[in-house]
């Protein structure tokens, strides 16, 4: 659990914090019991997803839905003002191209852009 938390770099997360994750079904118990628990990439993985959605401003249910992939439905994800993306997991391609997501975006936007915007 002390390399955990160390490799966590975050005061947010506590001993306290992974047990309640885990007990929750976010992040899978650790490996080897509880005498000799070993944590991995895959617990520091979760921890650091679930923290990310929850400072996007959702909920603690959605975010362990989200990182147990169990979000059944299209989470709203606010971008910007006026902005909200809807990410459905189950239909996400893998591995995500992360370019051609942004550039379709940006595409996308300009044709909502006044002409007399500067930001394009």
């Amino acid at each position: 659990m002390t390399e955990l938390l160390a490799e966590a770099e975050d005061e947010r997360v506590t001993a306290r914090f992974v047990r309640f994750l885990v007990a929750e079904g976010v992040i899978p118990p650790p490996r080897g019991g509880r005498a000799n628990a070993d944590y991995g990439e895959d617990h520091l993985n979760g921890i650091r997803r679930y923290l990310s959605l929850r400072g996007l401003g959702l909920s603690a249910a959605r975010a362990k839905a989200i990182v147990a992939g169990a979000a059944d439905d299209g989470v709203p994800v606010p971008i910007a003002p006026g902005i909200t993306l809807i990410v459905d997991q189950r239909k996400l391609e893998r591995p995500l191209k992360s370019e051609r997501i942004a550039e379709t975006l940006k595409q996308t936007l300009n044709l909502f852009a006044r002409e007399d915007d500067t930001d394009a």
